[in-house]
């Protein structure tokens, strides 16, 4: 099988938006065993994306296109399938109903034009968006031919790849496919792929593909088989030859690392308390998002200044003018202060110089200094983070997260 991806939207074209669905696309359709011809983007101009559409049906087996979903009357793609394979488009009364739904709920007003979106090329298989207001659907599109339509949000089109439209892959190329993502923290993608190079360039069933992020990485296995069983006996060996490399850097399987935070934390039956300065709260933020993380989750004091440091937490004011709010000293009374608010088990501290400026020859930007505090056991951390404030801030997050982790591992 041949696919082309799509990707609809004049703001791509300049580079207002970064394009990531394309690449998140072709790496899942390589690990299926579906070559991807070619990637297109094309503006906002309906007889533009007929001719992208016409062009890659002639040419592949499968398009996928992202974006141009919307309710604005330059949200053309599904109308552009629909004139060039000669068929009306339909309204779908489950997705009028569905999308009628999202609005109540949030008491919003739906606007006239919203109706666009529960509208579809006629015989299309409707894709529920569980994350958005704009359906995807799969067309067909003569012989064993199909578009795939998605939404352009990354996270509304991950989603839906992912769910949907990977089931009803599977069944086109007459094999269950499952895929086993070993997340991990502490090291870089560069050096995790050439720890794992062997294991990456000799697996061809399942395959094993690298990805980063910020602050983490993980490596997928991807099996192929005629059962979900068969695909997790293909797995396991490759997955327990990187437990064996890698293992110490691996926080979890298949999860995010909030995830497996609040799943460890459940786990050995303990609690949570949290002191932030230059995260800002953003540690807070990641793990009640988390559905039942208010069984270990007690608080988080955002202490920004040193007034706040001292009234809150008890951070005492010597230390302070001391060694300076960026010091391990501080960062310990930060953390024992947040864990004695409510008795929690464990605590974290972060403070740190994220730039861009505020940095000293002693103190330079991108500096942050960590302390845990389990059941009053002390444990700190220094590190330099490279990157903008966000990129520091991000990592800092997701350095104390993974740390958590590991001590609770050994509690």
């Amino acid at each position: 099988m041949r696919a082309e991806i799509i990707a609809v939207g004049t703001e791509l074209l300049l580079g207002q938006t970064l394009n990531t669905n394309s690449s998140c696309i072709a790496r899942r359709l390589a690990e299926l065993g579906i070559s991807v011809y070619r990637h297109t983007t094309v503006g906002d101009n309906r007889e533009r994306i007929v001719a992208a559409l016409r062009e890659a049906l002639e040419n592949n087996d499968l398009v996928i296109t992202t974006g141009g979903l919307g309710p604005t009357v330059d949200d053309l793609t599904k109308e552009c399938v629909a004139q060039l394979l000669s068929v009306d488009m339909v309204q779908d009364e489950e997705a009028l109903v569905t999308l009628r739904s999202f609005f109540a709920k949030r008491n919003w007003t739906m606007s006239e034009n919203n109706l666009r979106q529960s509208c579809f090329p006629r015989h299309s298989v409707i894709l529920r968006n569980d994350n958005g207001t704009a359906p995807g659907c799969i067309v067909p599109a003569g012989g064993e031919k199909a578009f795939v339509l998605l939404p352009g949000p990354p996270f509304e089109m991950e989603a839906m790849f992912e769910g949907p439209v990977l089931g009803w892959l599977s069944e086109k190329i007459d094999a269950v496919i499952r895929s086993r993502s070993l997340h991990m923290c502490g090291i870089g993608e560069s050096e995790m792929e050439t720890r794992a190079r062997d294991i990456i360039d000799t697996s061809d069933n399942p395959t094993v593909a690298p990805y980063a992020k910020r602050g983490e990485c993980f490596l997928r296995i991807t099996a192929r088989a005629a059962t979900a069983d068969e695909c997790d006996r293909l797995i396991d060996p490759v997955a327990k030859q990187i437990y064996e490399r890698l293992g110490g850097f691996i926080y979890g399987e298949n999860t995010t690392i909030e995830e497996a935070l609040v799943s460890a934390l459940k786990k050995k039956n303990m609690t949570l308390a949290l002191a932030e300065s230059c995260t800002g709260g953003m540690v807070a933020s990641r793990i009640v998002n988390v559905s039942g993380a208010s069984d270990v989750f007690l608080h988080s004091c955002v202490v920004y200044s040193n007034e706040a440091k001292i009234a809150l937490l008890g951070v005492a004011s010597q230390t302070l003018d001391t060694y300076g709010a960026v010091s391990e000293q501080t960062v310990i009374e930060m953390a024992s202060g947040a864990r004695k608010i409510c008795n929690a088990d464990i605590a974290a501290a972060i403070s740190g110089v994220a730039g861009p400026g505020g940095g000293t020859e002693e103190k330079p930007v991108g500096l942050v200094h960590f302390a845990f505090d389990v059941r009053g056991r002390l444990y700190t951390e220094r590190l330099l983070m490279p990157g903008d404030r966000e990129s520091i801030r991000l990592r800092s997050c997701v350095f104390v997260m993974a740390t958590l982790i590991r001590l609770l591992n050994e509690v």
